[in-house]
């Protein structure tokens, strides 16, 4: 195997790692907000935790990803 090809290897699998990490803090959160939140929540509300709830996924995979 050359370098080109051990590079290439090395981002597919960092995506795929970063990809599972954002997916598994997403569905922990959403389990964890599922508890609290109402049957009878208002749909502004709901939404708003879904776009909440997409960002701490994205913002904590980068960080898992970053740290040492």
């Amino acid at each position: 195997m050359n370098k080109k090809l051990n590079t290439v290897l090395f981002l597919l699998a960092a995506s795929i790692y970063n990809i599972v990490i954002m997916l598994f803090i997403m569905a922990a959160s959403l389990l964890i907000v599922a508890k609290f939140i109402p049957k009878n929540a208002a749909p502004g509300l709901v939404s708003g935790v879904f776009i909440l709830i997409f960002i701490v996924g994205i913002g904590g995979s980068f960080y898992i990803y970053q740290k040492p």
